[in-house]
């Protein structure tokens, strides 16, 4: 046991030490420090401090023991996820090729390849390749977001016109909108070029916009703007659909997440078209919000940098 007063002496500086010993009720912890006191630059006395300080100490295992359980608890985590992340790559992988048989030989099948139809078979076969189309696009999801959150997904970057590219994208929407009697709006003249991968800043584009027409009701409204800063571009895609109440927004980038999760929902989907977005803008260095009032309508706005 290491002795505070000799300590003082030896070395000239204060000392302390805690201590405990064992009694029937557990152990009991001291603290023991030593001042010294001099006079003419020798040390002539000391000043003995004793406390008890079971109660700290005790206070101070029991945070070690609940560090040491969440950390064992967060390393169980990590291994869970990875084998999720695994699971989800190779389920994802092995149901591509079915589906691709399904929609194949359904797309045989309407084109009359093997024989007439009827109106009622027709019918049906549109709805089987509908579906697969559907399933197909989960699939790709899953797999991007896999490889996203992994690290391997692949980037390429190139400098285009990011109107340009709106622009055609609302021409690509312009009839499922008209289906539905929603007027697109789109206002933005922006000449300066994004630096960004071209196909990955158009799945954004396609989810926010997809998820723009699914939330609207008949006869409402979409405006889209982009609009250009000193170092980036901002686009945002607005609705006049049913909103998101407030303690919903903080998850809404979540994977997997809807506000509506229940089984009978109103519409359809995974919940992953908003978490792709924004790994993909995050990726090229911008950022991306959602501001929404319940039945008035949701805004996305994200940002990408310009090409210098």
């Amino acid at each position: 046991r290491k002795c505070v007063i000799r300590d003082v002496f030896k070395s000239k500086k204060p000392s302390e030490s805690v201590h405990y010993h064992q009694s029937k009720n557990g152990r009991v912890y001291h603290e023991v420090r030593a001042y010294p006191i001099k006079k003419d630059n020798a040390i002539k006395q000391a000043i003995y401090i004793f406390r008890d300080v079971t109660d700290r100490e005790h206070m101070k295992d029991r945070l070690r023991e609940n560090y040491d359980q969440i950390l064992a608890a967060n390393k169980q985590l990590l291994r869970l996820d990875k084998m999720k992340s695994e699971f989800m790559a190779i389920a994802s992988h092995e149901l591509r090729t079915p589906i691709a048989i399904i929609k194949g030989y359904t797309d045989l099948l309407v084109a009359g390849v093997l024989g007439p139809l009827s109106d009622e078979q027709r019918s049906k076969l549109l709805r089987i390749n509908s579906n697969a189309k559907h399933l197909n696009q989960m699939v790709s999801d899953i797999m991007d977001l896999t490889r996203m959150d992994s690290g391997e997904m692949k980037f390429h970057k190139s400098k285009f016109s990011l109107r340009k590219l709106v622009k055609n994208h609302v021409l690509d929407i312009a009839q499922l909108a008209h289906e539905k009697k929603i007027k697109v709006d789109l206002k933005g003249d922006v000449n300066s070029l994004v630096f960004a991968d071209r196909s990955r800043v158009t799945q954004v584009i396609v989810n926010l916009t997809d998820n723009a027409l699914k939330f609207t009701p008949v006869g409402g409204m979409i405006k889209i703007r982009v609009s250009e800063g000193v170092k980036n571009f901002s686009i945002s895609v607005s609705d006049s659909g049913i909103g998101i109440p407030k303690h919903e927004q903080k998850h809404i980038f979540e994977r997997f997440y809807q506000v509506d999760s229940s089984y009978q929902r109103k519409f359809k989907g995974v919940g992953l078209g908003l978490a792709i977005s924004q790994r993909i803008v995050e990726y090229h260095g911008g950022k991306i919000r959602i501001d929404s009032v319940p039945n008035s309508g949701t805004k996305v706005t994200f940002t990408l940098p310009k090409a210098f």
